[in-house]
């Protein structure tokens, strides 16, 4: 299982939101760059990045993408406003490993001409508040069974899924383990989890609790020191 932090970027700054809220601002870094350089250098091997101009104002940051890409060693997803085709392959040339899609979802046969022949770079993100899952930056939500989605994009060759639990995104007010228990039961496909991780036992929990578990992105908590990155790696 994999330990990713997640490096949520807001005008080529690190920063994180509470709930996603744009008014409830955490700034944790002006350089992207050193923050990965220093998440690198503790032994990490993949980070999760998410363009919030990208996700919040449909305003992709390819150059920071590019410069990232140049200038690192360690692979990194990117996530944030890559809603049609021409921009998930920008992302993947400028040398994303995968790209994350949320709101691309609302429309399945569109969803499915748009990632035609790149289901293997690409990860769908599920962000999801009172079991209903969130897009377009977590502002507008589709009325349809989480299950059944789930199934639909396993259906298109989707093979890897983030699960985000907005209610505890940016918060560290905890781990809510039912909740992806509940979500997550007879799914059979790969997922990484977020939101709420604020200690190492809520690791090992999920580590224990969920089958088919490909890693843990992890924000604040990392941060603000809650959690030693080194004895994470050590212990997964």
């Amino acid at each position: 299982m994999l330990i990713i932090p997640a490096i949520d970027i807001l005008d080529k700054k690190v920063v994180r939101l509470y709930q996603g809220r744009k008014d409830r601002i955490f700034f944790y870094s002006a350089s992207p760059l050193e923050k990965i350089k220093e998440f690198s250098s503790l032994g990490i091997k993949l980070v999760h990045i998410v363009d919030l101009n990208g996700a919040l104002e449909n305003a992709p940051q390819f150059s920071l993408l590019e410069e990232i890409s140049k200038n690192i060693d360690i692979e990194f997803f990117w996530a944030g406003g890559l809603r049609t085709r021409e921009r998930i392959l920008k992302a993947i040339d400028l040398g994303a490993k995968k790209v994350v899609v949320s709101s691309l979802i609302k429309d399945i046969e569109k969803f499915e001409k748009i990632i035609q022949g790149l289901q293997d770079k690409i990860i769908v993100s599920l962000d999801v508040k009172e079991d209903k899952i969130y897009i377009k930056g977590w502002k507008e939500s589709l009325n349809a069974d989480f299950k059944d989605i789930v199934q639909k994009l396993k259906d298109l060759g989707i093979k890897e899924f983030i699960i985000t639990d907005i209610e505890k995104d940016g918060t560290l007010s905890g781990l809510n383990i039912e909740k992806f228990k509940n979500l997550l039961k007879d799914l059979k496909a790969h997922f990484y989890i977020a939101g709420g991780i604020t200690k190492k036992e809520d690791i090992l929990t999920l580590k224990d609790e969920l089958k088919n578990l490909k890693g843990v992105i992890i924000g604040r908590a990392l941060y603000e020191g809650r959690l030693n990155l080194k004895d994470l790696i050590k212990t997964c």
